[in-house]
């Protein structure tokens, strides 16, 4: 219905429509910069009812509508449906607000519930209210990832927010800086996929609070794969990472596990079967402090770890770090510059005490060298290295780039058929140097150019006594003076 009223140079018009289509307000949304999001569509149709009365301009506008049966349909097949809200427009020489209230929908077991009100749209106010209880991937149809996968379990979600824009258009995260967010969210079983991972996010169960852009964590439990996480901190960032696809998470945290397998956490890189990288992880930011009962990567297993781990910047550090391995203990600091996208970057250094070095060769693929490997080796080792290295981003160390010193104490050793040992049976039976014995060897040992470079050195063993200083890189040319 249209209608048109003209009295003493007043107009006043009045439209009415029972089948305006639904989408419209989510296209208009898009249009004026005000929400885009492609992850879904809204179908149903408003009532509604317009009137303006003009005089030398728009002197007022009120548009009053009302929608009892939509639908929003997410690209992933997920429906909210019974979609309903009341909402008023109005515009005067002063002002102009928004207000949607009783809104509410319906998902396969929850619902949802809410208000919105919009005041001044040159330099909005917003402010809203949510309490609902959906599926995960209902959460997904308002919030677009292209990360997250075959999501399941329940959220539940009670906040409001308030905060005032400079403009609608072109919205960034600096407008969400002083954002007043109060209220609770709890996930209750779900489960979801990283898109390029294998390993399923399981048994997720958590509790938060919201302190405006920051999300306190009360508690959260996360089984992934063979690992689990339970952490107590805070998130950072969260408002502008659901909202903006390219923001990072901040994390400060304590994290308690009983067991860590690392590949359960690393995605795979598309780019090589099999591989994993750390590329995920850039622009991210956490500090954590960590107790883990077992950690496994690869052969290398740990146990009873502690220290701290922290991402900034790029740079990855494992600070004041102790842990047990190989029947020994290890104390150090470790850090990772994975900022660049064609290497990393390595420093690290330790002490350890009473390895099994037979052990520690196995657990690191005998470091990528073929001349010394753990099966010519026996004994325990206290060991002070520093260590710099370039590695991959699908983590595999460049030998050639290793650059290291090692002050290195072997006990109750062994050679075991080490063929420069083999070589001197002229001086000792070819047998007996198959397995040569020793108390201790202590030397200080240094690798650069793809180079160990070992300085004199006196072995007393059960078959000869000898000085050793040389070379032996790592294509096995070997120049060592007896």
């Amino acid at each position: 219905d249209f209608g048109i009223y003209n009295k003493e140079g007043i107009t006043q018009i009045n439209i009415n429509t029972n089948n305006t289509d639904f989408g419209d307000f989510k296209d208009l949304a898009e249009t004026q910069g005000w929400y885009k999001n492609n992850s879904f569509n809204a179908d149903g149709f408003l009532k509604g009812n317009l009137s303006a009365t003009l005089q030398d301009g728009l002197e007022n506008l009120t548009v009053n509508f009302i929608t009892t049966s939509g639908t929003l349909s997410g690209k992933n097949g997920t429906k909210l449906h019974d979609v309903s809200f009341k909402g008023i427009y109005k515009l005067d020489s002063k002002n102009d607000f928004l207000n949607l209230e009783n809104i509410t929908a319906k998902g396969k077991t929850g619902s949802l519930s809410g208000s919105l009100k919009i005041t001044d749209f040159d330099h909005p106010l917003v402010e809203a209210q949510l309490a609902a209880q959906l599926s995960l991937d209902e959460w997904l149809v308002f919030i677009p990832s292209d990360t997250i996968e075959n999501a399941k379990g329940d959220v539940l979600v009670d906040v409001t927010f308030k905060n005032r824009f400079g403009s609608f258009q072109k919205l960034s995260p600096a407008d969400f800086k002083y954002a007043r967010v109060k209220g609770n969210i709890e996930i209750v079983s779900s489960s979801f996929h990283f898109k390029n991972s294998q390993t399923p996010i399981k048994n997720l169960n958590g509790a938060f609070h919201f302190e405006n852009n920051n999300l306190n964590i009360e508690r959260l439990y996360i089984k992934a794969g063979e690992s689990d996480l339970y952490l107590d901190g805070y998130f950072g960032n969260v408002v502008n990472v659901i909202l903006f696809k390219d923001e990072k998470l901040q994390v400060k945290s304590k994290v308690k596990s009983q067991q860590i397998i690392l590949e359960d956490f690393l995605t795979e890189d598309e780019d090589n079967d099999g591989d994993y990288t750390l590329n995920n992880l850039r622009g991210h930011s956490f500090n954590l402090d960590i107790e883990i009962d077992r950690f496994k990567f690869k052969k290398v297993t740990a146990n009873n770890i502690q220290g701290g781990l922290s991402l900034n910047h790029g740079i990855l550090k494992a600070e004041d770090m102790s842990f047990n391995m190989t029947g020994g203990s290890v104390k150090g600091d470790l850090t990772i510059d994975i900022a660049t996208d064609d290497s990393y970057y390595i420093t690290a250094n330790a002490t350890s005490n009473n390895l099994n070095i037979k052990e520690l060769f196995y657990s690191f693929d005998n470091f990528n060298q073929e001349e010394v490997t753990g099966d010519n080796l026996e004994g325990k080792a206290d060991v002070d290295i520093s260590l710099t290295a370039r590695m991959s981003p699908t983590l595999f160390v460049d030998a050639s780039s290793v650059k290291s010193k090692a002050n290195i104490t072997l006990r109750d050793g062994a050679l075991i058929n080490y063929a420069p040992m083999l070589s001197l049976s002229r001086f000792a039976d070819i047998d007996a140097l198959k397995s040569i014995k020793f108390k201790q060897l202590q030397n200080n040992l240094s690798i650069e150019n793809s180079t160990l470079t070992v300085p004199n050195m006196e072995i007393r063993s059960s078959v000869l006594n000898l000085w050793l200083k040389g070379t032996h890189t790592f294509d096995n040319n070997i120049n060592y003076s007896l």
